[in-house]
């Protein structure tokens, strides 16, 4: 096996045991919540032989070890069993709402990058409106949290173009989209201000390296030094803050779509805790994780292809 390969395989065991671990630790957390799976399923005036009936199905009888055992293991299958609150496979609620949360992470991440990086490149080159705009754009953008944006969002836009609330679904192809344009700009702002930041630094850093300064000497444009030189050596900062990134977009959805009433993850996710439906929050939670996981390791794998100076 090749080192390349070998680096590879080494992260993809990571990845797994970074996975299982935080499994356990979700079910061991989940399961000392207070509330009762099956009552909230039967009900309060369900009889004591039915819930005993109910937890003997539901497997709530067994040990701690043993219930985690059947747990982890239906898990890597992707089932998390019912919900105590819908009574519905709790795999079919997940890919409900994440047909919501991970456009809205998505444009969130583009609206995030498309404001920040063209800023922070005019700012490296000490451009005083985008060094301005940049300051400006970080003081606030760090200051001020996506939900209370989002909120100053639905203030301005309540009698706007833009909607400011609900999702009609995706039965319309793209007519659902501008419902989360204002949710994604919400959760965009303090990232992007973020990436401006260590993007200015990242290319300022680079734009004093010998090699640029050699290329400047003969004679090419900024535009061209920009980006033969510049932009591929900021680049690992960059790709890992926005691998960063995406942990802070998932937690931010969170709080986002429930200002901005999204059918998301993160709205089921606080309904579950607020029902104590833990096999929905264990679902929500684990998903959660296992896209920040993931997409952090495709990161780390695209820096150890494409930049020069990594070990992998």
């Amino acid at each position: 096996m090749g080192r390349p390969a070998s680096a590879l395989a080494r992260r993809g065991a990571t990845l797994l045991l970074s996975l299982v671990a935080v499994a356990s630790l979700i079910f061991l957390m989940t399961s000392v919540l207070p509330g009762d799976q099956a009552a909230i399923m039967l009900g309060t005036s369900a009889s004591p032989e039915t819930l005993a009936a109910l937890r003997a199905e539901l497997g709530l009888d067994q040990p701690l070890w043993l219930r985690y055992l059947h747990w982890i293991g239906d898990a890597a299958r992707g089932d998390f069993g019912l919900s105590a609150t819908y009574g519905v496979p709790v795999s079919r609620l997940l890919l409900e709402r994440l047909s919501v949360t991970l456009p809205l992470a998505g444009l969130a991440m583009l609206a995030a990058t498309l404001l920040a990086l063209p800023l922070a490149m005019a700012a490296a080159r000490r451009r005083p409106a985008a060094e301005a705009a940049v300051a400006l754009l970080a003081q606030g953008g760090i200051a001020l949290p996506g939900f209370f944006i989002g909120i100053l969002l639905i203030l301005v836009f309540q009698s706007g173009p833009l909607p400011t609330g609900s999702f009609p679904g995706w039965q319309d192809g793209f007519g659902a989209l501008p419902y989360l344009i204002l949710p994604a700009i919400a959760l965009a702002v303090p990232q992007a201000a973020v990436l401006a930041r260590v993007a200015r630094g990242a290319l300022q850093e680079a734009l004093s390296q010998d090699h640029v300064r050699t290329a400047r000497a003969k004679g090419l444009s900024d535009g061209a030094i920009m980006r033969r030189h510049v932009f591929g050596t900021a680049l690992p900062a960059i790709l890992t803050l926005a691998g960063l990134q995406v942990s802070y977009l998932v937690a931010g959805a969170v709080l986002v779509e429930n200002v901005f009433v999204l059918p998301g993850l993160g709205r089921l996710a606080i309904q579950a805790l607020a029902q104590r439906d833990i096999p929905v929050l264990q679902g929500c939670i684990l998903l959660f994780v296992g896209i920040v996981v993931l997409v952090n390791f495709a990161v780390e794998t695209v820096i150890a292809a494409t930049d020069p100076r990594s070990p992998a």
